[in-house]
């Protein structure tokens, strides 16, 4: 067997030399892997989206009522996948009113694209956009780590990531304030895409 990741059989030596150019993409220490893959799907809709708008934003809740269906004001956790790959950190939202996704949507793309990526925001920032200030602050410690290992996993996965790879780092957007809106401007901002059924996102939500 291989004697690095002891998971692949040659029938010698001269069998496992040929093949080392292609295994070595795949193999790892045992027990440092990076997670479960992404749903192919879901990996292309990412890497359509950053091509497009330099980031993809996934949203996550937990189905606390057994419906199915949020309400306005379930909380919901948003992130980004984008930033990591220009060793900028990603963007993390937690607690986040449902019916505000759109708004926070914007925000988001608004800084990938708007915000030098080389220029990540300081703790305690503030910035407002679509009538929504968060507050910034570098995720650290066990925060940082449980970010990595379950609440934006996702990050890891999409970029696979071994578990010896270094954490990536976020930067956690609390909401400050919510201000209200011209009616037909929010109409705009919380109008879902046209291929919003199809979105591979929604069944994170």
């Amino acid at each position: 067997p291989c004697a690095r990741c002891k998971e692949v059989r040659y029938c010698n030596r001269d069998c496992q030399r040929k093949d080392w150019a292609k295994h070595k993409k795949n193999c790892v220490l045992p027990g440092d892997q990076p997670p479960p893959p992404m749903d192919e799907d879901l990996r292309k809709a990412v890497m359509a989206q950053i091509a497009r708008r330099g980031v993809y934003i996934m949203a996550h809740a937990s189905d606390k009522n057994g419906t199915g269906k949020l309400g306005p004001d379930d909380k919901i956790h948003v992130h980004t996948i984008g930033f990591h790959e220009h060793g900028a950190p990603e963007l993390f939202i937690t607690n986040l009113p449902h019916r505000l996704l759109q708004r926070a949507g914007g925000f988001l793309s608004y800084t990938r694209n708007e915000r030098p990526v080389d220029k990540p925001f300081a703790d305690g920032e503030t910035m407002a956009v679509n009538g929504l200030t968060f507050k910034a602050e570098s995720l650290t410690g066990t925060s940082l780590q449980t970010a990595n290992d379950r609440a934006c996993v996702a990050v890891r996965a999409f970029y696979e990531l071994k578990k010896s790879a270094p954490l990536v780092p976020f930067v956690s957007l609390t909401l400050e304030k919510e201000d209200e809106l011209d009616p037909e401007i929010l109409a705009k901002l919380e109008a879902k895409p046209a291929d919003y059924e199809n979105d591979p996102v929604r069944k994170a939500e």
